[in-house]
């Protein structure tokens, strides 16, 4: 059974706090998460409940998220097999809209990654809902501490590229270009026993003058 953890969020973007519950039961795991605009009073005199989700997980096997607000409910099913020495993994996410939403529409894809060797996988994506391939994506890891991943997204035909670097075992940071969004994050994560801290910040490029967003996490493993 794993520890219960605890994370805390802050985003200067939205401006708004968010908190994580994690509990082990067995095999499984336990989600609750809120944010500070959980609970504030909606206009019929009852409760928002924007940002409430609660779900359970078996990790590498599957996953069930529920947002009380939007009432929409999200599955992900996950293998993994070997075929003539290659390990292929398969993710399969359906995400079902309440009727009254409009807003959005139901989306199911198939994410299926092929492991040619330790250094070397590609996945790619097909989106169900547009019968269509969504995205491909290549990583290779450099050395034991550097990992490149460029990916390339078929709806808005953007490229995109995310680094990972960990200059010790507590530490990683991580960079990353959006070509849908055209902006560019950057990450440090400290590990340590009792928990992580995580600061990151996003900016747009290409001549916008939108401020940066700074986004902080720490996390807690209770004993």
């Amino acid at each position: 059974m794993s520890k219960p953890t605890l994370k805390a969020k802050y985003d200067t973007g939205s401006k708004s706090a968010a908190g994580v519950l994690l509990l082990g039961v067995g095999d499984l795991r336990l989600k609750l998460a809120c944010t500070d605009r959980s609970f504030a009073s909606s206009g019929s005199g009852g409760r928002e409940l924007t940002g409430v989700a609660i779900g359970v997980e078996k990790p590498q096997v599957f996953s069930i998220d529920y947002d009380a607000a939007t009432k929409a409910t999200k599955f992900v099913f996950r293998s993994s097999a070997s075929i003539k020495g290659k390990t292929v993994k398969l993710a399969y996410s359906h995400n079902h809209i309440h009727p009254q939403e409009t807003s959005k529409s139901p989306t199911t894809t198939l994410e299926s990654t092929l492991v040619f060797d330790s250094k070397n996988s590609v996945s790619g994506k097909y989106n169900f809902s547009a019968a269509k391939l969504a995205a491909i994506k290549y990583r290779y890891i450099h050395t034991s501490d550097t990992t490149l991943e460029p990916s390339y997204d078929f709806a808005t035909a953007s490229w995109s590229f995310h680094a990972t670097h960990n200059p010790s075992s507590r530490d990683t940071l991580t960079a990353a270009y959006n070509g849908s969004t055209h902006a560019v994050d950057l990450e440090w994560v400290r590990k340590s026993d009792t928990g992580s801290f995580r600061v990151g910040c996003k900016r747009p490029v290409g001549g916008t003058s939108k401020p940066p967003v700074v986004r902080f996490e720490k996390t807690w493993n209770l004993s």
